[in-house]
């Protein structure tokens, strides 16, 4: 008999990758297109990219549901729903999506996206896990990004079988931890689909036959920031983020491993934190700024 897990309080944590499984992003269209120097050819590709789409930010800033299922509709990729499809095979996942809040949906892309997707493949939407409040993530830089994990709330069904949706990924940090929430309550995470991809390999002129990433960082490239800046930075994330490099994204992953000086990354997450902290406290309860994390669950039979 399945049970429902509810998570009173949301949880601030992630948890390491299972190495004995990877975690796909299957890519449905770029989020934009490099300019070309015909006029007409950069207008035609940038009409196909997410960024470029003319009701988007109307369905992103003003929860617009209308605008966000057209721009849904116009975007979803049939190839990728057929990838998602081989995922699935005849297992009976629900759809999840980050984006709302309990409260007070603003970016409906997501919303809209995740029904689109169960309605194509025959499955179900959840309906019984929010993000704690808006991330504002959108335009914000790595540093931010690492200092700063969305946190979720809600009902998990153990032994469920879910797969995760969002508009853009950028760092995968939303998506990591909303699998983290999903499998630390004993959920399993088939994979994941994003309508676009802000790291396309096509921003910079790079075709590619496929859109798709994993989203875990391999165990070698985790080797190979310990062996750049030691255990120090492990034992940062650890104490400031209450997870440590092994719950990284592959690009949360390259990007620390960019910088030549741990310090130089620890001091850069404080000051995001510094900054956050500093703003009232009215306003840093929307920012979705972590709380020590306190967990507690009610476990009853369906």
């Amino acid at each position: 008999m399945k049970q429902v897990i509810e998570i009173e309080k949301p949880s601030a944590l992630r948890i390491a990758w299972d190495e004995a499984k990877d975690y796909p992003v299957i890519v449905h269209r770029d989020w934009t297109a490099k300019r070309t120097r015909s006029r007409s050819a950069t207008e035609r590709r940038r009409s196909e990219t997410l960024k470029h789409h003319p009701l988007y930010w109307d369905a992103k800033k003003r929860g617009d549901y209308i605008a966000a299922q057209e721009v849904v509709d116009d975007l979803i990729s049939n190839d990728a729903l057929f990838r998602i499809a081989d995922k699935i095979g005849d297992k009976q996942p629900l759809i999840v999506s980050p984006s709302l809040t309990k409260n007070d949906p603003t970016n409906v892309i997501p919303t809209s996206f995740a029904h689109s997707i169960a309605y194509e493949l025959d499955v179900q939407v959840c309906r019984d896990i929010y993000q704690r409040d808006k991330a504002h993530r959108t335009g914000r830089g790595g540093f931010y990004r690492l200092a700063f994990s969305p946190e979720f709330y809600g009902q998990v069904i153990e032994g469920q079988d879910y797969i995760i949706v969002d508009d853009v990924a950028t760092m995968g940090g939303t998506l990591a931890a909303m699998r983290s929430f999903i499998e630390s309550n004993g959920g399993n995470v088939l994979c994941m689909s994003v309508l676009a991809d802000s790291n396309m390999k096509s921003r910079t002129g790079q075709a590619s036959l496929s859109r798709d990433f994993n989203l875990n960082a391999a165990a070698d490239d985790i080797k190979l920031v310990e062996q750049k800046h030691g255990k120090r930075l492990d034992q940062f994330f650890r104490r400031h983020n209450g997870y440590g490099l092994d719950s990284l994204t592959a690009r949360e992953i390259d990007f620390v491993h960019f910088f030549e000086r741990e310090h130089h990354i620890e001091r850069a997450i404080l000051e995001e934190k510094r900054a956050a902290y500093a703003q009232k406290p009215d306003k840093r309860a929307n920012d979705n700024i972590p709380h020590p994390p306190q967990i507690t669950q009610r476990t009853s039979a369906l």
